[in-house]
């Protein structure tokens, strides 16, 4: 199996000013790979589930299933991994239930495809990518960013 590098890149606030720093990972090649333009059907189908899951008020670590198996966590300017199989939930441990109502929320619609490099929602507060079985997922939660009230509109 070939690897390549996945690099993301993290902005974090120190007093007024902002540093970008780059974790770099290694990730199976084309492992996660957000086409440009994101296939309709499939976010469609993700942010659906996503909100029946809500609605029907699923135990936490059920939602695991619509983040990466190594899911991105940023968190007082550090980048860290967490894996969703081993032995322990990142719902909520890594990501709220409120977290996932406010991706739910904003949907589809709030997604910006970015190429390779995959798709953000609000700026960069979560990063999705399609993996290579076609399905898309959460890769990194940014919790040193508010959610936008801007794109929290709809």
């Amino acid at each position: 199996m070939r690897y390549g590098w996945l690099a993301l890149p993290v902005v974090v606030g120190v007093g007024a000013t902002l540093i970008a720093a780059q974790e770099k990972q290694p990730v199976a090649a084309r492992s996660l790979v957000c086409v440009d333009p994101l296939p309709q059907g499939e976010a469609q189908r993700y942010f659906a589930q996503l909100s029946a899951a809500l609605r029907e008020k699923r135990d936490a670590a059920w939602f695991d299933r619509f983040a990466a198996r190594r899911l991105g966590v940023v968190r007082k300017g550090v980048y860290t991994q967490h894996e969703r199989t081993a032995g322990g939930a990142i719902t909520p441990a890594q990501i709220s239930i409120t977290d996932w109502r406010e991706i739910a929320r904003r949907g589809v619609k709030a997604l910006e495809p970015v190429g390779r490099k995959g798709c953000l929602m609000d700026n960069g507060k979560a990063w999705f990518a399609v993996e290579e079985d076609g399905t898309l997922r959460l890769i990194t939660i940014n919790h040193d960013m508010p959610w936008s009230p801007r794109s929290s509109e709809g």
